[in-house]
Parts: structure tokens; sequence; C-alpha cells
């Protein structure tokens, strides 16, 4: 043992326990936070710096691997295998109504476009022709024709 052990021994065995219990607490403190800082300091030069090529592929070949064990690891949980289930059936869920929703969006725009274009061929031939043929031939409803023709004489 040290000169210098001794002598900590021997104060200490000389003073009070709760005196030396708070001096040793606060000496942890002091070392926490000492480490601590260090470690902020570790962390901020790490974050500062730019990643090299082959950190980039060590990360890369990390997540490729991770992405591989998935199966294999919601395999031995199966609450993990029924939230990733769940997880991925919300996002097919998802991805299917908004496929819906586009698809009956672009058949209600063709459905309106077409609409709009015999209302528009209706309009060229309300000058000669009388609005039964108008909407026989172009597949209207006679209703429609009239109206089109009294806002059209208005006009």
């Amino acid at each position: 043992m040290s000169p210098l052990e001794k002598m900590i021994i021997q104060a200490l065995e000389n003073e009070d326990d709760d005196i030396i219990l708070a001096e040793v607490l606060d000496f942890y403190e002091y070392l926490k936070e000492k480490k601590k800082r260090q470690k902020d300091t570790l962390w901020k030069n790490i974050q500062e710096d730019e990643p090299t090529n082959e950190e980039i592929e060590i990360i890369n070949n990390y997540i490729q691997r991770e992405a591989k064990d998935e199966p294999y690891r919601l395999s031995r949980n199966s609450k993990e295998r029924e939230l990733s289930y769940l997880r991925e059936k919300s996002l097919r869920d998802e991805i299917s109504a908004l496929a819906n929703a586009k698809e009956k969006g672009l058949k209600e725009g063709l459905k309106q476009g077409l609409f709009e274009g015999k209302l528009e061929s209706a309009r060229r031939f309300l000058d000669i022709l009388d609005d039964d043929t108008i909407a026989t031939k172009l597949n209207i409803d006679v209703d429609i024709i009239k109206k089109l023709r009294t806002e059209t004489l208005k006009k």
C-alpha cells in the first residue's frame, strides 16, 4: 500500500461517517460530470466529421444485415410478428386506398370530360336539329337539351 493510500485511510478512520459519505458522493458526482463532459466532447467531434466511404459502407452493410435478420427476429416473437403484420397491412391498405381514389378520380374526370364534350356538340346542333334528335344522337336526356337551349337563347 502506498503512503498516500495509508494517509487517506487514516484520515477516513478519524472522521465522522456522514462527512465521509458526503465527500465520497461529491467526489463521485465530480467524476461522473467529468466523464460526461469527455463523452460530450467525443460525440461533438464525431458529429462534426463527415463519414468516410469506408464508414458509409460499414453502415450500409449493417443496415442490410439488419434487414436480412428482421424476418428471423420477428419469427421468434409472436407479438412482434403480429405488430409487423399489422404495420404491413396498414401500409397495403393505404396504398390500395390511394390507388382506388386515383382510379376513381380518373374515371370521374373522364366521365365529366365526355359529358362536357357531348354538351359542346349539342350546343353546335341547337340551331339545325330539334331537341329529340340531338338527345337521341348524343345519348343525353331530352330535359338537359331543353335546358341547354333555354340557356343559349337567353344569351
